[in-house]
Protein backbone atom coordinates (compact mmCIF):
# COMPACT_ATOMS: atom_id res chain seq x y z
CA UNK A 1 0.00 0.00 0.00
CA UNK A 2 1.50 3.00 -1.18
CA UNK A 3 0.88 6.64 1.00
CA UNK A 4 -0.79 5.69 4.14
CA UNK A 5 0.63 6.88 7.23
CA UNK A 6 -0.43 5.44 10.40
CA UNK A 7 -1.12 7.40 13.60
CA UNK A 8 0.31 7.70 17.53
CA UNK A 9 -2.09 9.37 19.50
CA UNK A 10 -2.22 10.26 23.34
CA UNK A 11 1.24 9.72 24.05
CA UNK A 12 0.47 5.82 23.44
CA UNK A 13 3.21 3.88 21.67
CA UNK A 14 0.70 1.87 19.78
CA UNK A 15 0.63 2.35 16.06
CA UNK A 16 -2.90 1.15 14.11
CA UNK A 17 -3.08 1.50 10.52
CA UNK A 18 -6.83 0.95 10.84
CA UNK A 19 -9.26 0.81 14.49
CA UNK A 20 -12.62 -0.89 13.77
CA UNK A 21 -15.76 0.04 15.92
CA UNK A 22 -17.78 -2.20 17.42
CA UNK A 23 -21.34 -1.22 19.12
CA UNK A 24 -22.75 -4.57 21.31
CA UNK A 25 -25.58 -4.00 23.77
CA UNK A 26 -27.68 -6.51 25.66
CA UNK A 27 -29.90 -8.02 22.78
CA UNK A 28 -26.78 -9.45 21.24
CA UNK A 29 -23.99 -12.06 21.53
CA UNK A 30 -20.66 -10.49 22.34
CA UNK A 31 -18.95 -10.25 18.70
CA UNK A 32 -16.97 -12.70 18.73
CA UNK A 33 -17.22 -13.88 14.89
CA UNK A 34 -16.89 -9.96 13.81
CA UNK A 35 -13.52 -10.03 15.87
CA UNK A 36 -12.10 -12.92 14.34
CA UNK A 37 -12.96 -12.16 10.90
CA UNK A 38 -11.14 -8.69 11.71
CA UNK A 39 -8.21 -10.98 13.16
CA UNK A 40 -8.06 -13.21 9.44
CA UNK A 41 -7.79 -9.64 7.80
CA UNK A 42 -4.99 -10.07 5.11
CA UNK A 43 -3.52 -6.42 5.72
CA UNK A 44 0.30 -6.93 7.25
CA UNK A 45 -0.41 -3.75 9.13
CA UNK A 46 -2.21 -3.76 12.92
CA UNK A 47 -5.71 -3.65 12.85
CA UNK A 48 -7.46 -2.26 16.17
CA UNK A 49 -11.07 -3.39 17.08
CA UNK A 50 -12.64 -1.04 19.42
CA UNK A 51 -15.99 -2.74 21.48
CA UNK A 52 -18.38 0.07 22.63
CA UNK A 53 -20.89 -2.13 24.97
CA UNK A 54 -24.04 -0.38 25.25
CA UNK A 55 -25.53 -3.34 27.24
CA UNK A 56 -26.51 -2.62 31.31
CA UNK A 57 -25.23 -5.98 31.66
CA UNK A 58 -21.34 -6.23 32.38
CA UNK A 59 -18.90 -6.07 29.03
CA UNK A 60 -17.82 -9.45 27.43
CA UNK A 61 -14.82 -10.32 28.00
CA UNK A 62 -13.35 -10.05 24.66
CA UNK A 63 -10.32 -7.95 25.52
CA UNK A 64 -6.98 -9.01 23.38
CA UNK A 65 -3.47 -7.37 23.92
CA UNK A 66 -1.75 -8.70 20.92
CA UNK A 67 -0.13 -5.67 19.15
CA UNK A 68 -1.52 -6.86 16.05
CA UNK A 69 -4.79 -7.46 16.00
CA UNK A 70 -5.63 -5.51 19.54
CA UNK A 71 -9.43 -5.57 21.01
CA UNK A 72 -10.57 -3.49 23.98
CA UNK A 73 -13.90 -2.54 25.23
CA UNK A 74 -15.54 0.73 25.98
CA UNK A 75 -18.50 1.10 28.31
CA UNK A 76 -20.87 3.65 26.66
CA UNK A 77 -23.66 3.64 29.03
CA UNK A 78 -26.67 3.38 26.78
CA UNK A 79 -26.51 6.62 24.98
CA UNK A 80 -27.84 5.33 21.99
CA UNK A 81 -25.73 4.12 19.00
CA UNK A 82 -25.02 7.44 17.80
CA UNK A 83 -23.17 8.49 20.97
CA UNK A 84 -21.90 4.40 21.20
CA UNK A 85 -20.20 5.32 17.74
CA UNK A 86 -18.43 8.28 18.10
CA UNK A 87 -17.22 7.24 21.88
CA UNK A 88 -15.61 4.20 19.98
CA UNK A 89 -13.95 6.76 17.39
CA UNK A 90 -12.88 8.95 19.78
CA UNK A 91 -11.14 6.38 21.99
CA UNK A 92 -9.75 4.52 18.34
CA UNK A 93 -5.92 4.83 17.80
CA UNK A 94 -6.33 4.30 14.01
CA UNK A 95 -5.20 7.06 11.16
CA UNK A 96 -8.51 5.26 9.30
CA UNK A 97 -11.49 3.96 11.25
CA UNK A 98 -14.27 1.54 10.21
CA UNK A 99 -17.58 0.57 11.70
CA UNK A 100 -18.78 -2.85 12.07
CA UNK A 101 -21.73 -4.44 13.56
CA UNK A 102 -22.01 -7.64 15.64
CA UNK A 103 -24.05 -9.23 12.21
CA UNK A 104 -21.09 -8.57 10.20
CA UNK A 105 -18.28 -10.36 9.14
CA UNK A 106 -15.86 -8.85 7.34
CA UNK A 107 -13.76 -10.78 4.10
CA UNK A 108 -10.53 -11.45 4.69
CA UNK A 109 -8.79 -8.89 1.93
CA UNK A 110 -11.44 -5.83 3.06
CA UNK A 111 -8.99 -3.65 5.29
CA UNK A 112 -6.17 -4.38 2.30
CA UNK A 113 -8.42 -3.96 -0.40
CA UNK A 114 -10.17 -0.55 1.47
CA UNK A 115 -6.80 1.23 2.74
CA UNK A 116 -5.02 0.51 -0.56
CA UNK A 117 -8.44 2.43 -2.22
CA UNK A 118 -7.98 5.28 0.30
CA UNK A 119 -4.03 5.62 -0.29
CA UNK A 120 -4.29 5.39 -4.10
CA UNK A 121 -6.79 7.84 -4.70
CA UNK A 122 -6.38 10.46 -1.49
CA UNK A 123 -9.88 9.99 -1.08
CA UNK A 124 -11.13 11.03 2.27
CA UNK A 125 -13.78 7.56 2.74
CA UNK A 126 -14.09 4.52 0.74
CA UNK A 127 -17.23 1.98 0.54
CA UNK A 128 -17.43 -1.10 -1.00
CA UNK A 129 -20.97 -3.70 -2.19
CA UNK A 130 -22.12 -6.08 0.29
CA UNK A 131 -23.35 -9.56 0.86
CA UNK A 132 -26.76 -10.10 2.75
CA UNK A 133 -27.25 -13.80 4.25
CA UNK A 134 -30.71 -14.56 4.98
CA UNK A 135 -31.27 -18.19 6.50
CA UNK A 136 -30.51 -20.11 3.32
CA UNK A 137 -30.65 -17.16 1.24
CA UNK A 138 -26.97 -15.36 -0.03
CA UNK A 139 -27.51 -12.50 -1.85
CA UNK A 140 -24.43 -10.33 -3.55
CA UNK A 141 -25.35 -6.85 -3.49
CA UNK A 142 -22.54 -4.94 -5.57
CA UNK A 143 -21.41 -1.17 -5.15
CA UNK A 144 -21.34 0.98 -8.10
CA UNK A 145 -18.16 0.50 -10.71
CA UNK A 146 -16.06 3.80 -9.57
CA UNK A 147 -17.46 6.10 -7.79
CA UNK A 148 -20.84 6.82 -5.51
CA UNK A 149 -21.87 10.90 -5.78
CA UNK A 150 -24.17 13.00 -3.56
CA UNK A 151 -26.87 12.67 -5.51
CA UNK A 152 -26.95 8.46 -6.12
CA UNK A 153 -27.01 8.17 -2.17
CA UNK A 154 -29.83 10.76 -2.46
CA UNK A 155 -31.58 8.47 -4.74
CA UNK A 156 -30.70 5.51 -2.67
CA UNK A 157 -27.64 3.29 -3.67
CA UNK A 158 -27.99 1.38 -0.52
CA UNK A 159 -24.92 -0.89 -0.61
CA UNK A 160 -22.47 2.03 -0.38
CA UNK A 161 -24.72 4.30 1.80
CA UNK A 162 -24.24 2.48 5.16
CA UNK A 163 -20.88 2.97 7.21
CA UNK A 164 -20.59 -1.09 8.05
CA UNK A 165 -19.36 -0.97 4.08
CA UNK A 166 -17.08 2.01 4.50
CA UNK A 167 -13.73 3.48 5.74
CA UNK A 168 -12.68 7.15 6.41
CA UNK A 169 -9.65 9.24 7.19
CA UNK A 170 -9.71 9.72 11.19
CA UNK A 171 -8.78 13.32 10.42
CA UNK A 172 -11.85 13.58 8.40
CA UNK A 173 -14.17 12.01 10.61
CA UNK A 174 -13.14 14.32 13.40
CA UNK A 175 -12.77 17.13 10.85
CA UNK A 176 -14.83 17.86 8.04
CA UNK A 177 -17.09 15.25 7.56
CA UNK A 178 -17.67 15.26 11.53
CA UNK A 179 -19.17 12.51 14.20
CA UNK A 180 -22.22 11.13 13.65
CA UNK A 181 -25.16 13.11 14.77
CA UNK A 182 -26.43 11.88 17.98
CA UNK A 183 -30.16 13.40 17.59
CA UNK A 184 -30.67 11.02 14.60
CA UNK A 185 -31.53 7.09 15.75
CA UNK A 186 -33.14 4.45 14.74
CA UNK A 187 -30.96 3.23 12.43
CA UNK A 188 -30.64 6.14 9.85
CA UNK A 189 -28.01 7.84 11.75
CA UNK A 190 -25.35 6.05 9.14
CA UNK A 191 -27.57 7.24 6.30
CA UNK A 192 -27.35 10.59 7.17
CA UNK A 193 -23.40 10.70 7.76
CA UNK A 194 -23.12 9.09 4.33
CA UNK A 195 -24.89 11.73 2.83
CA UNK A 196 -22.66 14.29 4.46
CA UNK A 197 -19.89 12.54 3.54
CA UNK A 198 -20.68 12.52 0.21
CA UNK A 199 -21.52 15.96 0.22
CA UNK A 200 -17.99 16.53 0.44
CA UNK A 201 -17.18 14.51 -2.37
CA UNK A 202 -17.21 11.32 -4.67
CA UNK A 203 -16.97 8.46 -2.85
CA UNK A 204 -14.47 5.59 -4.50
CA UNK A 205 -16.07 2.30 -4.10
CA UNK A 206 -14.72 -1.22 -3.81
CA UNK A 207 -17.26 -2.81 -6.23
CA UNK A 208 -16.91 -6.36 -4.72
CA UNK A 209 -18.87 -7.08 -1.77
CA UNK A 210 -15.95 -6.81 1.28
CA UNK A 211 -18.19 -7.64 4.16
CA UNK A 212 -20.93 -10.43 4.78
CA UNK A 213 -23.79 -9.09 6.46
CA UNK A 214 -25.90 -11.99 8.74
CA UNK A 215 -29.47 -10.95 8.94
CA UNK A 216 -30.63 -14.81 9.61
CA UNK A 217 -32.27 -13.69 12.94
CA UNK A 218 -34.02 -10.70 11.50
CA UNK A 219 -33.54 -7.18 12.01
CA UNK A 220 -32.74 -5.63 15.02
CA UNK A 221 -33.79 -1.82 14.44
CA UNK A 222 -37.32 -2.53 13.06
CA UNK A 223 -39.18 -3.39 16.56
CA UNK A 224 -37.95 0.17 17.13
CA UNK A 225 -40.01 2.21 14.64
CA UNK A 226 -41.05 5.18 16.73
CA UNK A 227 -36.87 5.94 16.83
CA UNK A 228 -36.96 5.29 13.19
CA UNK A 229 -39.79 7.57 12.87
CA UNK A 230 -38.00 10.55 14.54
CA UNK A 231 -34.93 9.65 12.61
CA UNK A 232 -36.35 9.61 9.37
CA UNK A 233 -38.12 12.89 9.67
CA UNK A 234 -34.48 14.63 11.45
CA UNK A 235 -32.38 13.44 7.89
CA UNK A 236 -35.56 15.47 6.33
CA UNK A 237 -34.93 18.14 8.29
CA UNK A 238 -30.85 18.10 7.76
CA UNK A 239 -30.89 17.67 4.12
CA UNK A 240 -33.28 20.55 1.89
CA UNK A 241 -31.57 18.60 -0.99
CA UNK A 242 -34.05 15.76 -0.30
CA UNK A 243 -36.98 18.50 0.41
CA UNK A 244 -36.35 19.35 -3.08
CA UNK A 245 -35.61 16.28 -4.95
CA UNK A 246 -38.95 14.39 -6.08
CA UNK A 247 -37.17 10.97 -6.31
CA UNK A 248 -35.31 11.70 -2.84
CA UNK A 249 -38.63 13.14 -1.06
CA UNK A 250 -40.87 10.37 -2.79
CA UNK A 251 -38.77 7.44 -1.23
CA UNK A 252 -38.04 9.08 2.22
CA UNK A 253 -41.51 9.92 3.00
CA UNK A 254 -42.87 6.35 2.17
CA UNK A 255 -40.20 5.17 4.77
CA UNK A 256 -42.05 7.46 7.08
CA UNK A 257 -45.58 5.81 6.12
CA UNK A 258 -44.06 2.88 6.57
CA UNK A 259 -42.97 3.19 10.21
CA UNK A 260 -46.01 5.06 11.04
CA UNK A 261 -47.99 2.60 9.85
CA UNK A 262 -46.34 -0.23 11.65
CA UNK A 263 -47.17 2.09 14.72
CA UNK A 264 -50.58 1.22 13.95
CA UNK A 265 -51.46 4.48 13.19
CA UNK A 266 -53.32 3.33 9.81
CA UNK A 267 -55.05 6.81 9.14
CA UNK A 268 -51.94 9.03 9.09
CA UNK A 269 -49.71 6.55 7.59
CA UNK A 270 -52.60 6.74 4.38
CA UNK A 271 -52.02 10.47 4.77
CA UNK A 272 -48.41 9.81 4.37
CA UNK A 273 -48.24 7.44 1.58
CA UNK A 274 -50.56 9.64 -0.78
CA UNK A 275 -47.47 12.53 0.55
CA UNK A 276 -45.16 10.04 -1.11
CA UNK A 277 -46.88 9.23 -4.04
CA UNK A 278 -47.47 13.32 -4.91
CA UNK A 279 -43.81 13.14 -5.61
CA UNK A 280 -43.39 10.23 -7.42
CA UNK A 281 -46.10 7.36 -8.50
CA UNK A 282 -42.61 4.67 -8.64
CA UNK A 283 -41.91 5.07 -5.06
CA UNK A 284 -42.20 0.71 -4.21
CA UNK A 285 -41.67 1.56 -0.48
CA UNK A 286 -45.19 3.20 -0.86
CA UNK A 287 -46.47 -0.05 -1.19
CA UNK A 288 -44.67 -1.56 1.88
CA UNK A 289 -46.32 0.85 3.86
CA UNK A 290 -49.91 0.13 2.64
CA UNK A 291 -49.10 -3.50 3.18
CA UNK A 292 -48.14 -2.69 6.57
CA UNK A 293 -51.26 -0.66 7.33
CA UNK A 294 -53.44 -3.09 5.92
CA UNK A 295 -52.06 -5.65 8.72
CA UNK A 296 -49.16 -7.20 6.88
CA UNK A 297 -46.19 -7.30 9.67
CA UNK A 298 -43.75 -4.87 9.77
CA UNK A 299 -40.90 -6.81 10.46
CA UNK A 300 -41.61 -8.98 7.76
CA UNK A 301 -41.85 -6.21 5.24
CA UNK A 302 -38.53 -4.39 6.39
CA UNK A 303 -36.82 -8.10 5.52
CA UNK A 304 -37.72 -8.13 2.88
CA UNK A 305 -36.82 -5.23 1.67
CA UNK A 306 -33.32 -5.79 3.63
CA UNK A 307 -33.01 -8.81 1.45
CA UNK A 308 -33.02 -6.79 -2.17
CA UNK A 309 -30.78 -4.16 -0.82
CA UNK A 310 -33.35 -1.28 0.07
CA UNK A 311 -33.44 0.86 2.51
CA UNK A 312 -36.85 0.95 4.57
Amino acid sequence: MTGHQPARRRGRDRVVDLSVVIVAGDRAAPPTETIASLAAQDHPGPIETVVVWTGPGPAPAVTVDDPHRPVRVVDDQQRGRSAALNRGAAAADGAVLGFGDVHDRWLPSRARRQLDLLADLGASVVSSGVTVVDGHRVRDLPGVDGVVRYVDLLHGHDPEASPSTALVRTDAFRGGIGPFDELVGGGVEGEEWMLRAARRGPIPVASEPLVRRDRTAGVDVDRRWADREAGLRRLLALNPDVARDPTARARLEARIALAVAAQRRRREALRQVREALRWSWWEPRSIAALAVAAGVPADRVASALHRRGRSW
